[in-house]
């Protein structure tokens, strides 16, 4: 991975937020309907806690519906900065046993990381990761096109590293796939877009 990736470059900028006195059983609805795998619990601007969706499944299923996200929330920890180095998050999430950090600004909460978005990041290089260059078409030709050039491929003790930085991630199975469709917003591989 690339050292010079932050945080900022790969964190997702949208979450997933509830007030402690919300209900488990909404803040379970609301993961649903986000498809979010954790809600950042707030109080104002300020994260005081997370719940993962594990945590709230387990309370639903023991049909405790009168208990609250307090009751259930743990930390919000690790909280990141959002200039931080990514592989310095990534061994943070990784010391605390976490698949998320909250990422802070200032003080303000901007975002959340999660191990799926270090692992795509992992697979793009600093520039592909820069705004102004994700409208840009790579070197191979348009997106998810094998390059046909061999003078562009580059070989690195007999492995082809261009196999690599070309795939990207099914966002629906998390797969990497050379060749990706937008179905509904989302970009699927060809397994994903015929179910």
């Amino acid at each position: 991975m690339n050292t010079d990736v932050t945080v900022r470059d790969a964190m997702e900028r949208e979450f997933v937020g509830v007030s402690e006195s919300d209900s488990v059983r909404a803040a379970a609805e609301l993961m649903f309907e986000e498809d979010a795998d954790c809600i950042v619990v707030l109080r104002g601007n300020r994260p005081v806690g997370v719940v993962s969706s594990r945590v709230a499944l387990g309370v639903v299923l023991d049909d405790r519906d009168e208990t609250s996200v307090s009751d259930v929330m743990v930390e919000p920890e690790p909280i990141v900065e959002s200039e931080t180095a990514l592989v310095v998050a990534k061994d943070r999430m990784r010391s605390e046993a976490t698949p998320w950090a909250l990422v802070v600004d200032n003080g303000e909460l901007v975002g959340l990381l999660t191990e799926r978005d270090i692992l795509m990041a992992a697979t793009l290089t600093q520039e592909e990761m820069r705004p102004e260059s994700r409208d840009r078409t790579p070197a191979g030709g348009e997106f998810g096109e094998p390059n046909d050039n061999p003078s562009d491929i580059e070989t690195n003790g007999g492995v082809d590293s261009e196999a690599y930085s070309s795939q990207s991630i099914c966002e629906v199975c998390g797969s990497l796939a050379r060749t990706l469709s937008n179905v509904n917003g989302q970009l699927v591989c060809s397994d994903c877009r015929e179910v």
